[in-house]
């Protein structure tokens, strides 16, 4: 079993995004996949279950901008607590990708951006790194 925790201000994309993982056998209904709405739910659950509690952490890199934390701050953070296996959604023309890469330097990814709903490539990245976590 893998726990996974998506966080995007779009709930819609977590939803596909579950979909399509199921669709390609990267997960089952036995793993666990919390969606998050906001990086301030999220970080109350990080916090109460602890650093090893999801053994993917997938993020929208800007969430809502009127929130009093960034999907930025929010990899920031769970960098500097130690955090490791972290995935970053995307839109390939966002210039912050350029300061996000310098600080994560893992997984960035052009999941489902507006433009592109159900980019197959961004999915079958997701489903190498959860095999990967699985030992596949």
């Amino acid at each position: 079993m893998i726990k996974i925790a998506i966080i995007d201000d779009i709930p819609t994309v977590a939803t596909v995004c579950e979909k399509l993982l199921i669709q390609k056998n990267a997960i089952t209904n036995e793993d666990i996949f919390d969606k998050f709405t906001n990086s301030r739910a999220f970080l109350q659950a990080f916090h109460h279950w602890g650093i090893n509690h999801y053994d993917l952490v997938i993020c929208d890199h800007h969430l809502e901008e009127n929130e009093d934390i960034s999907g930025y701050d929010l990899l920031m953070h769970i960098q500097i607590l130690g955090y490791k296996n972290f995935a970053v959604l995307y839109s390939a023309d966002n210039e912050a990708l350029n300061d996000i890469s310098l600080i994560v330097d893992k997984h960035k990814i052009d999941l489902l951006s507006k433009d592109q709903p159900g980019n197959t490539e961004s999915i079958d990245h997701i489903t190498d790194i959860i095999r990967e976590i699985k030992g596949f």
